[in-house]
């Protein structure tokens, strides 16, 4: 994990100051200004580390590698140790790592540590051979804490310029493997290949993988053993690069972005660090061999009628009237909402649907200033002539849940027969999100049909145990409450098929469910034909789940709406982007995080 916040830093300052506002009275201005000058006292202790005698240079200390042990927490967790070691790499504001000349030879224990002070930045530099006085401690969470050394008594340069340690590698490394590499300087020449880049500009990372991208084992295999082996075989093939820390990033700047998924690396070093939960290469060097890369148009229509699916990741608008940000789910400034309004507008235009189902908007009901409303009103600013408009149930808003599913139509392609209809027992009461159906009756044709948008559970906020949580067979936690939903999915859509005397369905949405899942097993062996595999168009992922794509979104139909189906795709505008920016002035780039899926029917009269 990142280094964290040095003890007794900078935020006590600020605390003093914090509770120095707050307290009004005499007595209490007294005793506020008297802590806050003790505060100020012990910054100004804090600021003059210790220089220590040159001659400990020459004295016994411990070996970095038996710090950090064979496991995955320091054996000597707490204690006082004395170390020399080779300043590798320099975090000014945070600290910096050090490594052992020579390694110890045991491959099982790494040869560095991280030396977490922010004060030592000006008097040190790479290649200087340092001996540091300080307290072993584990910075973060584990298992993916960072071995330190912490609340430093002292320091002195012992020799200058000395030659960087850079120990070979590469992948698959299991984290075992990546802990006994843990602060050293790593270097990889490998075949290797950019597997996702959600993060780019927003963290500066990006993944790489062995050979080829990653595809999620349960997009190709159904759930078990080799499905369990081969996740955790991508977990192995893959290391993320994070080409900043905090410095000035001039090395990578130019690439953050440009550098897109399928793009080949053949070589990079950099020190190996913990963050956000996962290892790191903090990188020094990078050879990289841009793919070619076509911006995604969109697909052209197809018949007379096109419907699509689409996550919008969480779209919240305040309080409807430009205000009420930050938002619970969504945009943290009306400004982030309105370029995330302006990207999804653009987007859903350049699709060109008749009906979209979305999912992830911010369920607020459907008055005037409703977050399905609002951007129902920015598409019609665009485009007036479509007249978009909204499916409306007979009630104020889709149970209890912060998010909720939608339908949007265009008034001049189709009109809505009726209310929309909605299932609020079972599974969807508890934690899939309330599916919507509304039939329609398509203008053109003057024929009907029935759209039923769905967000089931997703793989996130696992249980620990219960038959809720992760079962190890690729298929992550939550799998039995999204097999029910797809089971009450079923038997609803066959009493609405009865009760509307409708045959024609189109069943759409984020499934949460790869593949060869349960829940979507379930849904072919019931009859729903999943028209994207039936057309087999490539890719066929929506989403980047860990670094391996794979299929959470889909469009299933009816038996007897399948002879009208012309055509079926993933439109991969998203799942391969980074967060932000435009990207060769296609605004609809990234305006989500999962790809929308189109179906084209051909709609004639009887």
């Amino acid at each position: 994990m990142t280094a964290g916040i040095p003890a007794n830093s900078w935020y006590q300052d600020a605390a003093c100051r914090g509770v120095f506002s707050l307290l009004k009275s005499t007595a209490a201005f007294v005793c506020t200004a008297l802590l806050c000058i003790a505060c100020s006292s012990q910054q100004t202790d804090r600021s003059r580390l210790r220089q220590l005698d040159p001659e400990l240079c020459q004295q016994t200390y411990t070996a970095l590698s038996s710090i950090q042990g064979s496991q995955l927490q320091s054996p000597l967790s707490g204690t006082r140790q004395r170390v020399v070691a080779i300043v590798s790499h320099m975090t000014p504001s945070t600290g910096l790592f050090i490594e052992q000349p020579l390694a110890d030879g045991d491959p099982a224990t790494s040869d560095a540590i991280w030396i977490e002070d922010s004060r030592i930045g000006d008097t040190l530099k790479i290649g200087d051979q340092v001996l540091f006085e300080g307290t072993v401690a584990e910075l973060g969470f584990a298992p993916h804490s960072l071995t330190a050394l912490t609340a430093l008594t002292g320091f002195v340069v012992c020799a200058e310029n000395q030659p960087l340690p850079l120990h070979e590698t590469g992948l698959p490394l299991s984290v075992s493997q990546r802990e006994a590499l843990e602060g050293m300087r790593v270097q990889m020449q490998q075949n290797l290949v950019v597997t996702n880049v959600r993060d780019a500009r927003t963290r500066n990372q990006v993944s790489l993988s062995l050979g080829a991208r990653l595809t999620a084992a349960t997009e190709l295999l159904p759930p078990g053993a080799e499905a369990l082996k081969i996740s955790n075989q991508n977990q192995d093939r893959q290391i993320v690069l994070q080409w900043t820390d905090y410095s000035d990033g001039s090395l990578f700047d130019a690439t953050a972005d440009d550098i897109l998924v399928n793009d080949g690396i053949f070589q990079f070093s950099g020190v190996l660090s913990d963050s956000r939960h996962q290892y790191v290469v903090i990188t020094e060097s990078l050879g990289w061999l841009p793919a070619i890369h076509k911006l995604p148009v969109p697909p052209p229509r197809q018949g007379n009628l096109r419907i699509g699916s689409l996550n919008v990741l969480n779209y919240f608008n305040g309080d409807g009237l430009g205000g009420g940000f930050p938002t619970d789910h969504g945009a943290r400034t009306l400004q982030d909402f309105e370029l995330q309004r302006r990207k999804l507008v653009s987007a859903i235009i350049a699709m060109n649907p008749d009906v979209l189902g979305v999912m992830e908007i911010e369920n607020d009901g459907y008055g005037p200033e409703s977050a399905i409303r609002d951007l129902a009103a920015a598409l019609n600013r665009e485009n007036p002539n479509d007249d978009w408009q909204i499916a409306l149930p007979q009630t104020e808003r889709l149970g209890g849940g912060p998010i909720s599913v939608g339908i949007l139509y265009k008034d001049k392609s189709v009109k809505a027969l009726g209310p929309a209809n909605t299932l609020d027992s079972g599974a969807f009461a508890r934690r899939s999100r309330q599916p919507l159906a509304q039939r329609f009756a398509h203008n053109a044709s003057d024929e009907s049909f029935l759209v039923v948008v769905n967000h089931f559970k997703s793989k996130g906020s696992c249980p620990e145990s219960g038959p809720e949580s992760n079962q190890g067979d690729g298929q992550a936690c939550w799998n039995p409450m999204r097999v029910a939903s797809a089971d009450e999915l079923d038997q609803w859509l066959n009493s609405l098929r009865n009760i509307l005397d409708e045959p024609r369905i189109v069943v759409l949405g984020d499934f949460n469910a790869m593949r060869m899942e349960d829940p979507i097993q379930l849904m072919n062996d019931r009859g729903w034909i999943d028209q994207v595999a039936q057309f087999s168009h490539q890719p066929q992922h929506t989403y980047n789940f860990r670094g391996a794509a794979g299929t959470l979104d889909y469009i299933f139909t009816s038996v007897a709406l399948n002879p009208f189906i012309v055509d079926a795709r993933v439109w991969p505008i998203n799942a391969d982007y980074p967060i932000g920016g435009i990207e060769n002035g296609a605004e609809y780039v990234r305006s989500s995080d999962h790809d929308p899926v189109i179906a084209d029917f051909n709609l004639s009269p009887e």
